[in-house]
């Protein structure tokens, strides 16, 4: 069930991942290889280019002379984001983001709520003790900031308090998980209330993917024939502009 939920959340987040690879792709091939060319002959016509058209060869001329500013730049941003995220304080940081990115940071709160409500289930149902149980979500987690939040909620356990508060921080897990958690202490088998939220969780999980692979097969067709379309009637125009 586990590598089957970080499959399913690695396939939804690649997705829109690539798509935005390809769109930067197109964009440079047509600013690098399409624009120069066609930039060629429209200023063998001696006419001004119109706003639209000279923006783009703008765009163009800067890509083609600052490119080793920008590898180097993005380089160094690189470098700056492996040494950040090497350091605990800046992992947590980066990791906490992660979880605040728009329909990214969803699919993985709920793909973090999945994760424990089942795992924590199972320990619970074999007889693991509630500490132990914790301890061992805790270390199921690569992101810092829902480990760590799971490492606080088992301290405050040991301390006499209840789980439940303890994993109603902000965006992090889905907010029904400290609600199921509260409704399985009161009533005495948390077990059973974990199964129901993760099997919901799972289904609702599934739902978003599909509709994440249809927006995403939207936003490519807008995206990339945006770009195209824009380059296409900034020349035309030009050309019209020059026949006149």
């Amino acid at each position: 069930k586990r590598r089957l939920l970080i499959g399913q959340a690695i396939a939804a987040l690649m997705y829109p991942f690539v798509v935005f690879l390809a769109a930067i792709g197109v964009t440079i091939f047509m600013l690098t290889f399409a624009v120069p060319r066609l930039t060629v002959y429209l200023r063998t016509l001696g006419r001004p280019l119109p706003p639209m058209t000279q923006v783009l060869v703008d765009a163009s001329e800067f890509l083609l002379t600052s490119w080793p500013v920008i590898a180097g730049s993005l380089l160094l941003a690189a470098i700056c984001f492996a040494v950040a995220y090497s350091a605990p304080p800046g992992r947590l940081l980066i990791d906490s983001a992660f979880l605040r990115v728009p329909v990214i940071g969803f699919i993985m709160r709920t793909s973090a709520t999945v994760m424990i409500s089942r795992s924590f289930s199972l320990l619970l149902a074999s007889g693991v003790t509630i500490i132990e149980a914790l301890r061992t979500c805790q270390d199921l987690f690569r992101n810092r900031r829902l480990s760590v939040l799971i490492a606080n909620a088992r301290e405050n356990v040991i301390a006499g308090a209840q789980l439940s508060p303890g994993l109603t921080a902000r965006k992090a897990f889905t907010p029904m998980l400290s609600s199921m958690v509260a409704i399985g202490e009161r009533s005495g088998n948390l077990d059973e209330t974990l199964l129901a939220c993760a099997e919901f969780h799972e289904q609702r999980l599934a739902a978003l993917i599909r509709s994440l692979s249809s927006l995403v097969e939207i936003a490519v067709i807008i995206i990339v024939g945006g770009i195209v379309g824009y380059v296409y009637i900034a020349f035309m125009m030009a050309l019209y502009g020059a026949s006149l």
